[in-house]
């Protein structure tokens, strides 16, 4: 009976200690790390759930914390911050588990709202910050907070903590409407298990799996989650492209945008390749993407102050600055890297990550990329090539940034002589083309020469740099060098491999979209080597291949002592479907036959 009496009694001390305590936080009063000592705070549980309403246009996402307090006293205090930009705080609630199973609300005013940014631009940076004083060492602190952000479309991240209450007790949750589904990959330590099915997605040792509405959770473990939302062929879109673009253009129109004050281009008529070049040396671009930075540019005003921003503030100031000028000048939204998932058929503004500007002439449209530097104006980095773009003007549609690589290749050539002993000597010269155009900004000192030398030549070169020069006219970069270890001379023989850069590699992406190529330029190589008097040369060779993915060749040509020869390969697109996977590891397979190809010199004395 009095065991009874006891039980019941306990019973009813539990469950008046627990009131108030949410159900997801109760299974903490019973927790091993209750009590235990800690000479600071440690995390124990995360739990992060991404909600996507069904017919809305806001995504919730729910925070539930565990801390274990720490601290050499008897008594410590509780601090925690959460930083968040471009969101708004909705709700906010946490309780304090006392050592001895005792549940206490924490008072509203622990909780404060802040402005912590003190850079001049980005200064509206929020924090939520929870300020717990004199808790018992040892006690659990539980907390739960609610942030809504505009609907969250196309690739993210969110990072989870390493170090959890037990090997499984990280949790992360997508609860999406029907029509939707989510891809998700993971960077960890260990070796987890990921599975994915339909709307449904679990990482982690998966201990436990619960059904939701429209999704599910999974115990994770891992420290970064990389997710893709995306809406399904079935889903309604909201807006058309035309819509999503004039929307933009009404929101950034109402910025006062400056024009008239900034007078930052005073030649008329504007002198537009001398802007942009002045815009280069004067400017800087920060990926800062915090407090309102993140969603609409700042005034041109306040960027012509500081002379720096993100994409979106030196877009817009260009736009203000060459607009004032007499130019038509308007910002794009971009999607970069060009192969990153995209979805044309679910029109929003949210699926954009960078933005450049369009300057319109009587007879064409030049792109630039404010971020990009060393680029001729009109042609785009390579991330931006056939990237989805939105202009921001109203009633414009979605189109792909031009995919059209430098009209003149990128060239190297080297041009010397081999003595006996297999060494070279005479100079080399790199030619950039259409892609880089203030040499001297690129490579404002030697040292940087010779680094781009060094990072270009075969590692097994011994490798002197006797001088170096950059040419504005020509956009070339040149070295007079030397070059040990070029051929190797075995019993009155020269055995060399004449191309002298470091030999391409697979530059090929598996995506599911299919198959991608980092660098499509065009590049030819050229080395002339005068060889020793009495070296036999060959006779002429000629290599070459060519298919629907591209073409690699290579040419020597003998006359006297002097060996000439050329490679030179080419992408015909960036991107390629599965069915052109054998022609891509051909043209591959083909470059590096060409590029490492030795050839044996006979030396007569």
């Amino acid at each position: 009976m009095k065991v009874a009496i006891l039980l019941v009694s306990w019973v009813i001390l539990c469950s008046t200690a627990l009131a108030g305590l949410p159900e997801w936080a109760s299974r903490f009063a019973i927790s091993p790390s209750l009590g235990a000592k800690a000479t600071s705070d440690r995390q124990l549980f995360s739990h992060l759930m991404i909600e996507y309403p069904s017919g809305g246009d806001k995504t919730e996402i729910r925070t539930h914390l565990v801390f274990l307090v720490g601290g050499s006293g008897s008594f410590a205090d509780f601090h925690y911050m959460v930083p968040y930009t471009g969101e708004d705080f909705k709700s906010a609630s946490a309780w304090i588990i006392e050592p001895k199973g005792k549940v206490r609300s924490a008072d509203k005013d622990n909780l404060s709202h802040h402005l912590a940014g003190t850079d001049a631009l980005y200064s509206d940076s929020k924090y939520a910050t929870w300020f717990l004083n004199n808790i018992p060492a040892g006690s659990l602190v539980c907390l739960d907070h609610t942030l809504v952000t505009k609907v969250m479309v196309g690739c993210g991240q969110f990072y989870v903590q390493e170090a959890a209450w037990d090997a499984d007790s990280s949790v992360i949750e997508f609860l999406l409407p029907p029509s939707w589904s989510v891809s998700l990959s993971y960077e960890a330590a260990d070796s987890d298990r990921a599975v994915i099915s339909g709307n449904r997605a679990c990482f982690g040792k998966m201990k436990k799996w619960e059904e939701k509405p429209f999704g599910g959770s999974m115990d994770l473990s891992a420290a970064r989650v990389h997710f893709k939302v995306y809406p399904n062929a079935d889903a309604v879109p909201q807006k058309s492209w035309q819509e999503v673009s004039s929307e933009t253009a009404r929101n950034w129109a109402k910025l006062k945008d400056s024009i008239g004050e900034l007078k930052y281009i005073a030649e008329q008529p504007v002198i537009l390749e001398s802007a942009i070049r002045r815009f280069e040396r004067e400017f800087r671009y920060v990926a800062i993407e915090i407090g309102k930075g993140r969603l609409i540019p700042h005034l041109p005003k306040d960027v012509l102050k500081v002379k720096y921003g993100d994409c979106k503030d030196l877009s817009f100031f260009l736009r203000s600055a060459l607009t004032e000028a007499g130019l038509k000048v308007y910002p794009v939204l971009v999607r970069i890297p060009y192969n990153d998932p995209f979805f044309p058929d679910y029109p929003s503004g949210l699926q954009f990550n960078h933005c450049i500007i369009a300057i319109v002439g009587e007879s064409d449209t030049l792109y630039y990329d404010p971020t990009a530097t060393g680029f001729d104006l009109g042609t785009l980095p390579p991330p931006d090539r056939n990237a989805y773009a939105l202009w921001i003007k109203e009633d414009s549609p979605l189109i792909r940034l031009p995919d059209v690589p430098s009209n003149i290749p990128q060239t190297a050539a080297l041009t010397g002589q081999l003595n006996t002993e297999g060494h070279f000597a005479g100079t080399l010269k790199i030619g950039y083309a259409c892609q880089r155009r203030n040499l001297a900004a690129i490579f404002p000192t030697r040292q940087s020469m010779e680094d781009e030398i060094r990072r270009l030549l075969r590692r097994n070169y011994v490798i002197e740099i006797m001088s170096t020069d950059t040419s504005e006219a020509r956009r070339e970069l040149s070295a007079g060098i030397s070059l040990k270890n070029f051929a190797r001379v075995i019993n009155s023989n020269i055995y060399c491999n004449p191309y002298p850069f470091n030999v391409i590699e697979d530059s090929v992406e598996n995506l599911a979209a299919g198959y991608f190529v980092s660098a499509v330029d065009p590049m030819v190589t050229d080395v002339t080597l005068e060889f020793p008097d009495g070296a036999v040369l060959p006779k002429d060779t000629v290599l070459s291949y060519e298919s629907e993915v591209g073409s690699t060749a290579f040419t020597s040509h003998a006359d006297g002592r002097m060996l000439t020869t050329r490679w030179s390969y080419r992408f015909l697109s960036r991107h390629y479907d599965r069915s052109g996977k054998p022609g891509l590891d051909s043209l591959l397979h083909g470059m590096h036959k060409q590029q490492s190809l030795a050839m044996k010199f006979a030396l007569r004395p």
